[in-house]
Parts: C-alpha cells; structure tokens; sequence
C-alpha cells in the first residue's frame, strides 16, 4: 500500500524495522513479512504495468484452481528459472496484493474455506540472479461449497484439461430462480447451480429441473418437479420428498413461517383448483378448494406476518387473499390485476409483486404489477424491460437486498429489479452458451455465446468482462459467428425481424457501429471471416434448378461492397451455412449443409480467391462435422463425432489430407466452440460451463 506524507510513512517504517531486528523470516514455503511488505510497495509491485504473459521473467501462465476443492485453492503457473517464486493474493474487492508465501516449485495452495470468496492471485519471480520480475497476470481462484458439491461440479467437464470456469452466469436459459443466503439457486435445463455472491458456480444438483424453488428458515431447499417435490440438500444431492396426487395439476410452490409447504393446481380437466398442505416431513396436512369456480391459482405466497394465502388468479386476474387457518379459506381481501397471464408473484418487505404477460397487443409487457402496500392500497403496472422483448419465466426475491430476480429467458439471463420501485431491471447473471472463441493479440480470450453475449478473460482464464450484444432495429440480436481484427471484433447475428446483423466493437467494448449483413431469409445466419481489411460474408440464393453460395465482401469500415457472384458453389439444395473461414493466404474454407436426392449431406469445400475456383474437399452424410478452423501455416483443422461416439480433432492440410488426429473427451466438447492459435501451438475448446486447453495433433 503506498503512504503520503512523513507522518504516514513513519508507522510503516517503525514496523518493517520491528521485524528486520526481531529475525523475522520464514523457510521456502513460509511467509517472510518483511518481503511482503517490501513487496507491496516496490516500484515492480503489483498494481504497476503487468508485462505480456512469459515476458520480464514472468511465468507465461498462472492457474488457479475454481472449485474444485472446498477447503484451497491450488495454483501453479509455468516453471521458469528462479531462486524464488512469491505468491500474491488480493479479493476482488482489495486494491492492492499482499504476499502470502514463497516456494522454489511451481505450485502453492492456499487454504480457503469461505465458498464467498473470489482471490486474485499473481506470482512474482526471484531469478537465479537475484533479479526481481514484476507481478505477472493473475487467475482468479475459489472453492466449492463443500467437498461433495465440488466433487459433482468437477464431474461436470472437470478434470485435467480445465482451464476456466465461467463466472457471472449459468450455462445455457434459466428456468426458476431462488435467494439462498448470499447465494442464489438457478435452474437451467437438468440442473440447478449454485452460485455464490461474485457469480462463481460453486455447487450443482444434476439430474433435476424445478418449476419453483423455496427455502425455508433453517436453509433447507425445496424443488417442485413435476409431480414431486424434492429436498436440495447442502450436499449437493436431492431427495424425493412428495408425491402429488396423480390428478393434479401442480403449478406453484410456497412457504409459511413455520416451514409448511403449500402447493396450488389449476387442472383444466377436472376444473379443480386446489391448494395442498404438507409439513417439511413430507406429510399431508390439509387439502383445499378454493371458493368460487373455474379459479386458477397460477402463483401463490404465504403472507409472512400472519400466513395468510395470497393468490394470483389467471382466471379473475385478481390478487385474492385467504385466511387458511381453519378447514375453508375465507376470503380476506381481493385487488384486481392488470388483464394478463399470471406468471409468478413473490412478496419484498410489504410489497407483493406480481409478473404478468398482457394479453394486448403490440404492447404485451411483460410487467410487474406493484402493490406498494399490500392488500391494503393501490398498485402500479411497470414494464419490466422498456427497450424491448423479454420473455419472464419467474420471479423471486433476493434476500440479501430485497430486489426482485426475474428470469428472463428471451435474453438468456437472470434480471436484477432494484428495490423498492422495481422500475430498474438490468442483467445481473447471463447465460453461457459458447459458440466461437478468438484471441487477440496480448492472447485474451473473446467467447461469443449463443446467449447474446461476449464473455472477455485474460490470458489465465480470469473472467474480465462481458457485453452484450446491442439491438438492430428495435430488436435484440443473436450472434452467430466471431472474429477479431487488430483491436475490433466482428459479430455476424440476426435480430428478432431476421434482418441479418454485422456488429463492429473494440476489444475493450467500446466503440459499437451495426450495418446489416446481404443475405437471403430461408438461411439461418450468415457466416463472415475477415481478412485484408475486408469482411467476407457468405451468402445464399436459389437459381433455376438448383442452389448456389458464394462470397460478398465490404471494407471493415464499410463500404468498398463487392462479391463473387460469378464464382458460385451450387448443391441441389443448400439447408444451412455453418461456418466461414481463411488461411489469410487467399484461400477460403466453407461448411454447409445441403440435401441431395436421398440424403442430408455436410460439404466443406474451398474457394480461392487469386484463381477464383471453387474446390470441394468432403461431402458426407456420415460423418458428423461439428466444425472447421485453420492456422496461417495453411493447415485445416475439423472437429468431427456426437457425445454418443466421441469426439476427434483432426489436423489436415488445405487440400484435406489428414496429417495427425486426436481423441477428446466427450465431458470436453461444445459444438462450435473451438480454437486453434494461428501458429497452430495451442487449442482450446469451451463447454457451457468452462474452457479446456486441449492437445493439438
């Protein structure tokens, strides 16, 4: 920490002459309070210019381990020549290092056991010389929630070849959400995540897709599942808890203050619109109808101060609440809703909330309806996303601030409502869905999602930052394919109109310009590599007997259009383009999928541009072709196979020649996420949940 003034100084001073003179000092392997001190105020200390991975006698890589222990963390980093390495380690929330060991090998574990916790750590090096290297980069490092959590999370594309978890989301679209101490419950597809308060996953229940999540006074986990409700429990694994009658319909979940669960069905068979009781054992208590008919009670809650049973009714649109104190529930109070379909409710301070889909169009919502004081006043309609089109799934609320999460599958992402108005709803967790990686220049890494995100990390895997793809006309936009020039990345999407997208942004995010993209709409997306100072984009069109692709073209700052239209490849009938990419030498490497007279064929095939011939290297109906890449020493590398049979990577040359092969791992693989470095040195390959560095062939 660096001290103005004399009178700052001279405590300082004082303290690293009380150690100097007591023989302060520790063994290889200890802590050496005075170098930490001098450390964290030397000129080469970290916080100062952190030099390029490998250089100034830095290790080229630090890896610190993401939950894959719940009581350390484990880093190493890359042996270099050294008398000493010193491990640094700050929180997210420090500006500033502090030294908390010094080892001759390269690897050092810190014991931590607080599943909160996200540390930076760095490694600084004492050359055999005696010369001290500045701070190197650092990776981010934390721990599982406890052994068993991690141990179901490392199941999950763990193992040797992990490189990064990723932080500040979920992998894939959220369907439920639920405030669990400082750590929030997610679902999404057949697992719910755990994560802790800085975004780090750090648990997972497998197997299992709730509707509806709760949580009691003592922590305990309750799922609705179907027909069953589950126990979540603080191991990570689940337990059958109820069995629902067979004729029910079951749409929500809530909790009363003494840990009773409730349960309400809408079943438009039988016309029932029951509500069921059960005690945290699992017993039936009591069963209800409620009064009226045809009622729906698509979103219950137990009022906290006297557990009375609020009801959002999507027959009525009413907000009903009952007294349930005895063997009928007695109407107490009924407000009426904005006309729409009943989504979820949820309850912060006083205030009950409400989620609905308004049944008018254009302008269908979706909205919170805010009754501000309870049952007792009014209410307001606010729209939960004015800039556009969001699809709510539910709501909850965070328990640490009394915000209002809202999963919002239409942007992929976990909405954060600021209390007490509820009117600011922003992004707060975003799903993770890789589809392209690229790399720039000082060898961070960009992954676009499918998502409609781009997740930066530094050298390490460190998470940096995410952005958003911007909306096109009004409507958001689907990224499709990535890559990187100098300082700017180039995203190719669609919006929601299927106006075909090109986003140019820097690579510190800054600087946003859209234009669209020339396409035809029978084709998904379009597929775009940039080399020479020029976007290529492929496009598709339909001749008299048949189908033909080729290449467009523009200047990176636009304009400067042109295309190949007289240079064509043509197949009977072309389904889907799916990737675009150059040697940077001229050449052009293009997977399709097309329809023959009898089959469903992937082509790959080869454009140059200096002949202006178009070459096709493989058409198959059998081989499985995920995706295609090359290096600028001219090399072709194809990602081939499905999770049933495995996966391969194979390294050919431009003309398809196979030249080497490798195996990877099925728990590795993400269609369409695959990386090699343009010297051909290094790969990497992303599931939904993390990066892996793989062997190359």
């Amino acid at each position: 920490m660096l001290y103005k003034g004399f009178m700052k100084r001279v405590p300082l001073l004082i303290l690293i002459f009380h150690f100097f003179i007591t023989g302060c000092s520790s063994e290889a392997g200890g802590f050496d309070p005075v170098a930490a001190l001098l450390a964290a105020i030397s000129p080469g200390s970290p916080g100062g210019e952190v030099p390029p991975p490998g250089e100034a006698g830095t290790p080229a890589w630090v890896s610190a381990s993401d939950a894959a222990f719940s009581d350390k963390v484990e880093i190493r980093w890359e042996p270099v020549p050294a008398q000493e390495y010193r491990v640094f380690r700050k929180s997210v929330f420090e500006s500033s290092y502090q030294q908390i060991g010094s080892v001759t090998d390269p690897v050092f574990t810190d014991p931590v056991s607080n599943s909160q916790s996200l540390f930076q750590y760095a490694i600084q090096v004492v050359d055999p010389e005696g010369k001290i290297s500045p701070i190197s980069l650092f990776d981010t490092g934390t721990v599982g929630f406890n052994s068993s959590c991690s141990t179901k999370l490392n199941a999950l594309g763990g193992g040797t070849s992990l490189y990064s978890r990723f932080k500040n989301g979920f992998p894939g679209t959220a369907i439920s959400v639920s405030s669990w101490g400082n750590s929030v419950l997610i679902t999404s597809g057949t697992n719910v995540y755990l994560l802790n308060a800085n975004g780090d996953i750090i648990g997972v229940w497998t197997g299992i897709s709730p509707k509806a999540m709760v949580v009691d006074p003592s922590d305990r986990i309750f799922a609705l599942v179907g027909m069953k409700v589950f126990e979540l429990n603080s191991d990570c694994s689940q337990t059958s808890l109820i069995d629902l009658p067979g004729d029910s319909s079951p749409k929500d979940l809530a909790l009363d203050t003494s840990g009773n669960l409730y349960i309400s069905e809408a079943n438009f068979n039988t016309g029932t619109d029951r509500i069921f009781k059960y005690s945290s054992a699992g017993n039936l208590l009591k069963t209800w109808d409620l009064p009226g008919t045809s009622r729906q009670p698509y979103a219950i809650y137990i009022h906290p101060s006297d557990n009375s049973l609020l009801v959002a009714d999507n027959s009525t649109f009413d907000l009903y609440q009952y007294d349930i104190s005895g063997d009928t529930p007695i109407q107490l109070a009924s407000k009426q809703i904005t006309v729409g379909q009943i989504i979820d409710m949820t309850m912060s301070g006083g205030q009950i909330l409400v989620a609905i889909q308004q049944n008018s169009f254009p302008d269908n919502g979706p909205y919170l309806v805010r009754f501000h004081s309870g049952m007792s006043g009014g209410s307001v309609t606010m729209k939960i996303n004015p800039a556009g089109f969001s699809t709510i799934q539910s709501i909850a609320t965070d328990n640490r601030n009394g915000n209002i999460f809202a999963v919002d599958t239409e942007r992929s992402s976990v909405l954060s409502c600021a209390a007490p108005i509820f009117t600011n709803c922003s992004p707060s967790l975003i799903g993770f869905s890789p589809l392209r990686i690229v790399r720039d220049d000082k060898k961070n890494f960009y992954i676009l999602h499918a998502t409609k995100q781009i997740t930066k990390l530094n050298p390490n895997g460190a998470h940096i930052s995410n952005f958003v793809l911007p909306s096109f006309q009004g409507s958001s936009v689907q990224g499709a394919d990535l890559e990187i020039d100098g300082d700017f990345l180039y995203i190719s999407g669609r919006n929601l109109s299927d106006t075909k997208v090109l986003v140019k942004v820097k690579t510190d995010f800054t600087g946003v310009t859209t234009r669209t993209l020339p396409a035809n709409p029978f084709v998904p997306f379009t597929n775009i590599a940039v080399t020479d100072g020029k976007v290529f984009s492929d496009f598709v069109d339909i001749g008299e007997e048949d189908f033909f692709t080729y290449l467009n073209f523009s200047s990176v700052n636009g304009g400067g259009d042109g295309s190949y239209l007289d240079n064509s490849y043509r197949e009977s009938f072309i389904m889907s383009t799916d990737e675009l990419e150059t040697d940077y030498a001229g050449n052009f490497y293009h997977m399709l999928v097309g329809m023959g007279e009898s089959d469903i064929h992937t082509s790959i095939s080869k454009f140059n541009s200096n002949t202006l011939e178009w070459t096709n290297l493989v058409q198959s109906a059998t081989i499985p072709f995920q995706q295609i890449t090359t290096d600028k020493s001219g090399n072709l590398y194809t990602l081939e196979g499905t999770t049933n049979n495995g996966y391969k990577l194979f390294k050919r040359d431009g003309n398809f020649t196979e030249l080497n092969q490798i195996s990877i791992p099925t728990s590795q693989i993400s269609t369409g996420a695959l990386y090699v470095s343009d010297t051909g040195d290094s790969s990497f390959l992303a599931t939904p949940l993390s990066l892996h560095k793989i062997m190359l062939p």
